[in-house]
């Protein structure tokens, strides 16, 4: 498959981890949420020596079942692990510290309940190794590593120029150090066959093991601690270790609870229906941690392929992106994380007033296939400077004025830019789609052509207004197909229509109000046009109907999108509130539903969205994703709307 989808991510403000089905540590992103990725493998395991000849197993190869969530109102991960043929369970509690760049595991090692009824099983000691190897590659780097065994400490270490990562464990443990070599470990076969030498070092290609010792009898179970902790100082790293060794793990559950609760609470308080309430945090938390406080960038989604071999990669901010994000949660009351990601975006607005197709979070260019000038993405200059806009009318008084302010500069070069895109007939010059595939002049980059034409005018009184409804008439003019009751993808490079079915059209009322839905012409056209998206490019999924990007579409096989199906939800309530007949909006609310009840049914398993929903034999694909999220939080905002209509949230996977 090339690449190994996580189960879920967490983090804080200072970090981001990744955590496979079986407990396996398959990512630590620190500074920053997207840099630098410095694990290449964490494995838990057991060694189990009083078994004839000892049994070892990694928890990942078969031996074990999983179940795996995250607590309620928290990004605290339990992974619950069962074997019967090693007649052991296994429960790890991971968190991201609320304070440091560490994650925390605590491990508990157990009897399953079944064989206490045996009391050979139930009576007498059974020895117990738990065991977690790594290689890990600091700072991306696979080669110049070194790792020590820090005696004074009992810590390992592994460094790379100024990354630093420190692993401990609670009980007296084992440990080994050494190379890794063309996929040949000799710290995987000793531990494999039950015992770590206690190399002291190594550098290079490394990896090293951490163990340790217990026993377990009667119902009791064994518990230890395992603390990673970065730092960009050894000195700092060490005392992150230490010090989240030393805190008793409850007091660290609280405070991580604390922090979720002090987050989610004031958002979702006005959300009287708990399963709705449940969701929205969950929601609010995910995004949450794809958000870098230090630099404002909100991340695409968790990066899971970084060598690029299945797809482009997500760990990168792409402003489009970001931009559906601030908008969530500016709607339901987070100014904060909206105002630090459009800042970000100040920051890094390039001279000719455009943004490019995504950034690393620390503002530099990301590699990217849509290159400015040549093939370059305008959505992405037109939905920033959209967001910008839209922030402001959530601002009052002196706050509002002092964004203004700092914005004016931004959203002037941002305007002079789309100016300087229109073409004479009234439409966007060539660039690439919101999928990044085609080339042309689109329907929905020029609807965020219009909605960021009309922000500028409404928010900074730019002289812009008739240029906004000069691309309103050109649209309706030249992309509404009148005999199909639908709009058009778009112009080719040619100025040839394209005829193709591409949800994205609903961009055109859902979210840029193209189609202004007081009108009743235009809420008609807007009707339709929905209805001609869903004959079209619905199909069967897990738990329903979803929806595809575009016809003929080849990514992963073409599956839908839990963006896409979750904008026909959006777009459903959206229509629902300016309906005037009863059944209107009960159809409505209800195909609503359904497309909602189906996005949340194909979740990672810890209830993470994902861009893409289960096809061709992924069972997800790119989770979680912010812009899936965020519309997410549009929807259950906009169902509350109707408080005798919402009905329960399904429970997620």
């Amino acid at each position: 498959m090339g690449v190994f989808l996580p189960t879920c991510a967490f983090g804080n403000d200072y970090m981001l981890a990744c955590i496979g089905g079986n407990g396996e540590v398959m990512s630590f992103f620190a500074p920053r949420v997207d840099f630098a990725q410095h694990v290449r493998e964490g494995l838990p395991a057991v060694w189990l020596p009083d078994e004839p000849g000892g049994r070892f197993a990694y928890t990942f190869d078969g031996a074990f079942r999983s179940d795996q969530w995250l607590r309620p109102g928290s990004n605290i991960l339990e992974t619950k692990l069962i074997s019967d043929d090693l007649n052991l369970r296994l429960e790890f509690t991971d968190l991201a510290h609320a304070a440091q760049p560490v994650l925390v595991r605590r491990v508990r090692l157990s009897l399953p309940r079944h064989s206490l009824s045996r009391r050979s099983d139930a009576g007498r000691g059974r020895r117990v190794r738990f065991a977690s190897y790594f290689r890990l590659a600091l700072g991306e780097c696979d080669e110049k590593n070194a790792v020590h065994h820090l005696p004074k400490h009992r810590v390992m270490r592994q460094m790379w120029r100024d990354h630093y990562m420190i692993v401990g464990c609670s009980e007296p443990y084992y440990h080994q150090c050494g190379k890794w070599r063309d996929g040949r470990s000799q710290v995987k076969h000793d531990l494999q066959h039950g015992w770590l030498s206690g190399q002291e070092q190594d550098i290079g290609q490394v990896d090293f093991a951490i163990g340790a010792d217990g026993s377990l009898a009667g119902a009791e179970p064994w518990e230890l601690k395992l603390v990673m902790a970065y730092g960009e100082e050894e000195e700092q790293a060490i005392e992150r270790c230490l010090t989240a060794l030393q805190e008793p793990f409850d007091a660290q559950v609280e405070a991580v609870e604390k922090r979720c609760r002090a987050y989610t609470t004031p958002l979702v308080q006005g959300f009287a229906d708990p399963g709705w309430q449940a969701q929205l945090s969950r929601a609010l938390l995910t995004v949450r941690d794809l958000a870098d406080e230090g630099t404002g960038a909100v991340a695409a989604a968790p990066e899971f392929d970084p060598t690029y071999e299945l797809s482009g990669g997500y760990g990168y901010c792409w402003p489009r992106d970001a931009a559906e994000v601030c908008m969530a949660l500016a709607a339901l009351g987070d100014r904060e994380i909206p105002r630090r990601a459009l800042e970000w975006c100040r920051q890094t607005q390039m001279a000719s007033g455009h943004w490019y197709q995504r950034y690393w979070s620390d503002g530099q260019h990301a590699p990217s296939w849509c290159v400015y000038p040549d093939f370059y993405q305008l959505d992405q200059t037109c939905c920033t400077l959209w967001a910008i806009c839209e922030l402001a009318d959530h601002l009052e008084g002196a706050d509002r004025a002092t964004y203004l302010s700092g914005m004016q500069e931004c959203a002037d070069r941002a305007l002079e830019a789309l100016l300087g895109a229109l073409e004479a007939d009234g439409l966007h010059e060539t660039a690439a789609d919101a999928w990044e595939v085609h080339r042309g002049s689109f329907t929905y980059t020029n609807a965020a052509l219009y909605a960021a034409l009309r922000g500028c005018h409404r928010v900074f009184g730019a002289d812009c207004s008739a240029e906004a409804e000069r691309v309103k008439a050109a649209v309706i003019d030249k992309l509404w197909l009148r005999g199909e009751r639908r709009f058009a993808r778009g112009l080719t490079m040619t100025r040839e229509l394209d005829l193709a079915f591409d949800s994205s059209t609903l961009g055109v009322f859902d979210p840029y109000g193209l189609l202004d839905l007081a009108v009743d012409e235009e809420r008609s056209m807007a009707a339709d046009h929905l209805a001609a998206i869903e004959a079209r490019l619905s199909v069967d999924a897990r738990g329903g109907r979803a929806i595809l990007r575009f016809e003929n579409e080849s990514y992963m096989g073409g599956g839908p999108a839990a963006v896409n199906t979750l904008w026909a939800a959006r777009s459903h309530l959206k229509l629902a509130l300016c309906a005037t007949e009863s059944a209107e909006v009960e159809e409505r609310l209800q195909r609503a539903l359904a497309y909602i009840r189906t996005a949340l049914a194909n979740t990672n398993p810890t209830g993470q969205l994902p861009e893409l929903i289960p096809w061709n034999g992924y069972d997800y694909w790119a989770a979680p994703h912010g812009w899936a999220t965020a519309v997410l939080i549009d929807c259950i905002r906009l169902l509350q709307e109707f408080p005798d209509h919402a009905g329960s949230a399904p429970p997620t996977r």
